[in-house]
């Protein structure tokens, strides 16, 4: 059984505490969602979680050996998306996924690149370079990423960005099936649809604590407000969520 879990965990940017206390724990199995308004503090939580920043108190762990982003033992189980991705400049969209692949061991690695290229509409960009791709398919392009990877645990910070609303749909249905297979699987997310499509347990963050009861305490729009949204015609998705963010703020 796989284990992420946080323990007493306090994080401070000199004397401001972002993080106060926090504890959690993500099974084998299961996807547990945290939400929180633009500042709360999720993506601070997502660093600590991964390795990439130290915990000011606390520990965080995985199956009791501790998180740390430099070793390679984490690494090997451990599947990230937060912040930006650096690509090789002269790799095609393929040729990143396939090193990325190789890197990882792979079974079958060219097998499982076509597999994460259809999974994510990305097969007509195949022979594109990374810096030719539009925001939602740059976005694909990290979602394929994690699946080309051997993984226990995966950490998602925001996926939903720039996608539209049917690349949304297949990243719940993605997400779900994670956890339906074993992964244990942390998102953090603003998309309510998202949320409830695959969340078996949802936090917010606020004020640097956890608490329960996250979709009725105006962290997210309702789930009203977000079919609106979907069915707004051809406003542009990246528009929509930032209308949506801002609604919450």
């Amino acid at each position: 059984m796989t284990r992420l879990s946080v323990q007493g965990l306090r994080f401070r940017y000199g004397s401001h505490e972002v993080l106060s206390g926090v504890d959690l724990v993500v099974e084998s199995g299961s996807c547990l969602a945290v939400v929180g308004r633009n500042g709360s503090g999720k993506s601070t939580l997502v660093r600590v979680c991964v390795g990439r920043e130290r915990p000011s108190d606390g520990r965080v762990t995985l199956d009791g050996r501790p998180v740390d982003d430099d070793d390679p033992q984490i690494r090997r189980h451990l599947a990230v998306l937060s912040g930006s991705v650096s690509h090789y400049p002269d790799l095609t969209v393929r040729e990143h996924l396939e090193l990325l692949a190789l890197a990882h061991a792979t079974p079958e690695p060219s097998r499982a690149v076509d597999e994460a290229l259809a999974q994510v509409s990305l097969e007509g960009a195949a022979e594109a370079f990374p810096h030719h791709l539009s925001s939602g398919q740059a976005q694909a392009l990290r979602l394929a990423a994690l699946r080309v990877r051997p993984r226990r645990v995966v950490v998602l910070d925001e996926p939903e960005q720039h996608l539209d609303g049917a690349a949304r749909a297949a990243l719940g249905r993605w997400i779900a099936a994670e956890a339906a297979r074993g992964t244990a699987v942390l998102l953090v997310s603003h998309d309510p649809v998202l949320v409830d499509a695959c969340a078996d347990r949802v936090l917010t963050l606020v004020d640097g604590t956890l608490h329960d009861d996250a979709l009725h305490d105006g962290s997210l729009p309702d789930a009203a407000t977000a079919a609106r949204d979907r069915n707004s015609g051809p406003e542009d998705p990246d528009t929509r969520l930032e209308r949506r963010i801002d609604a919450t703020t």
